[in-house]
């Protein structure tokens, strides 16, 4: 799996968590990823990807965290496309600059990563909006289970789900 470009991006995530995503981008082909801010884990799916990865992201964050300095005179969304100039001028990612409760991405998907708004409010409806539009065998996923009341959230919307071993991702199959 690639994720070396990715590492260099400013990010949350580590680099067993990027190559969490890389390998499941690896094996799905239709993605929808809920907050890219700058495009780190965007550049592990979309290096990996069978397909596509629309980055759905409305690069005003993220609420909360700022410790990673950014130029002034250079805005996230600049930054996002600047960081995935290839993949998007190829088409592997498409980024779509939207509040993620309101945009509409026409069709079915295989793998929806949730990683925006962690609030348990926005979790369970970023699960009850997303989860229909994924096909049978896609799967759910998520980062920063152990955000104060994320897990729960995700446990009141869908149950029992799958902890990637020793990260701060959970996953579910779509049956």
């Amino acid at each position: 799996m690639e994720i070396s470009r990715a590492i260099e991006i400013p990010g949350y995530m580590d680099a067993l968590e990027l190559q969490w995503l890389a390998s499941q981008a690896a094996e799905h082909s239709v993605i929808v990823e809920l907050g890219s801010y700058l495009g780190r884990s965007t550049r592990a799916l979309g290096d990996n990807a069978k397909g596509v990865v629309y980055a759905v992201d409305n690069w005003e964050g993220p609420v909360g965290l700022n410790d990673i300095n950014l130029d002034p005179s250079e805005g996230q969304y600049e930054r996002f496309c600047k960081n995935l100039e290839d993949l998007i001028r190829d088409g592997v990612v498409i980024p779509v600059r939207s509040n993620h409760r309101e945009v509409q991405i026409p069709g079915s998907f295989d793998m929806v990563f949730l990683d925006g708004n962690h609030t348990a409010e926005y979790v369970k409806a970023d699960i009850r909006k997303w989860l229909p539009t994924i096909q049978p065998g896609g799967i759910i996923s998520g980062h920063d289970a152990m955000w104060p009341g994320l897990i729960e959230a995700v446990w009141d919307e869908l149950g029992y789900v799958e902890m990637a071993a020793n990260l701060s991702i959970w996953w579910k199959l779509k049956k």
